[in-house]
């Protein structure tokens, strides 16, 4: 089997970004992405790659953490690091342990280039990827760039948000809508290059693909500015290029105060693919286009996170009893 790895090469450019248009189908497979510079940033953070190998499709959307150091760097450098796994990667191993080895190489690569250059200390990026072979795609990421799945008229967000308001939007404490405009919406809880070992959000299995799906990859830039449902929208409908446009084109009407980011994979397959596949049809069977696909995550994460928050809860119930008992003592 030809191991060999294809990408998509781009200038070394701070604003530009060329787009990966892989419109013919590949392995079942096209691919559309687009990153644009905004209107209000003078540096582009943002950075995407299509890689694949053995009849595989790695798809990434890497957001330099903005107002750092080194954001254009950071998201660079992420890329270059899931390459180095994809070459480095047995493929006779589950694609989780592909996905992975990017999170974790790339933290490494981060920390060690902040370490011997000082002007980049603070660096650190996002992650979202997803690897997609033989009808079943696996997903991780780290940050607040999101991957979502759009099927047959539903859009289903698949990462989960590592950031300051995702935290409390699950626990209830904000709406989306709400979240979207808090002064915090830009802090992040977990990212790469900032701590000695981060642990992905990730899909405890991988999801079977049904003719039609489309994956969708961005940077916060588009969906802070683009909801869900438009997002489904805009994507369950059209060819995958023109989808992909309107977005932009939607994101920077509303002012793109931030770099925009999407890549957009369509998942076709034929009759006969379908028909050497009973397991994945009886799942598509018993699904049915009117529910929403059950998503099963890496539940360590949200635990943590539970804790953290029950922390800041009982922080701030210590602040409000002893400020009381400071006001009756006086």
């Amino acid at each position: 089997m030809d191991s060999e790895i294809t990408k998509e090469v781009f200038p070394d450019d701070r604003v530009k970004v060329d787009p990966i248009l892989a419109l013919e189908p590949q392995d079942d497979c096209s691919v559309v992405g687009l990153c644009v510079v905004g209107k209000v940033r003078e540096e582009n953070q943002d950075y995407m790659a299509h890689l694949q190998r053995d009849g595989g499709h790695f798809l990434i959307v890497a957001d330099g953490m903005g107002g750092h150091n080194g954001g254009w760097e950071a998201s660079h450098a992420v890329v270059e690091a899931c390459e180095q796994a994809l070459e480095e990667w047995n493929p006779g191993q589950s694609p989780k342990h592909l996905l992975s080895d990017c999170v974790q190489l790339s933290n490494i690569k981060l920390l060690e280039r902040a370490a011997y250059e000082p002007r980049l200390q603070g660096m650190g990026s996002t992650f979202v990827g997803v690897y997609v072979r033989d009808g079943q795609a696996w997903t991780a990421n780290v940050g607040d760039s999101r991957s979502y799945l759009i099927r047959k008229g539903e859009i289903t967000r698949i990462s989960r948000d590592h950031s300051r308001v995702g935290m409390m939007v699950e626990a209830g404490l904000l709406t989306d809508e709400a979240a979207r405009n808090h002064p915090m919406s830009n802090i992040l809880e977990m990212a790469l290059g900032l701590e000695d070992f981060v642990a992905p959000e990730m899909c405890q299995k991988p999801l079977q693909l049904e003719a039609g799906d489309r994956l969708l990859l961005c940077s916060d830039g588009l969906w802070g500015l683009v909801p869900d449902q438009e997002l489904n929208a805009l994507f369950s409908k059209g060819r995958l290029q023109e989808a992909a446009q309107e977005a932009l084109d939607l994101a920077l009407a509303r002012g793109a105060h931030d770099n925009v980011t999407l890549a957009l994979l369509e998942y076709q397959t034929t009759d006969e693919q379908m028909m050497g596949a009973p397991e994945a049809n009886a799942v598509a069977a018993g699904r049915g286009s009117s529910k929403k696909v059950p998503i099963k995550r890496n539940t360590a994460n949200l635990f943590l996170w539970e804790l953290v928050l029950l922390g800041v809860v009982l922080l701030c119930v210590g602040m409000a009893w002893a400020s009381l008992k400071l006001q009756t003592s006086y």
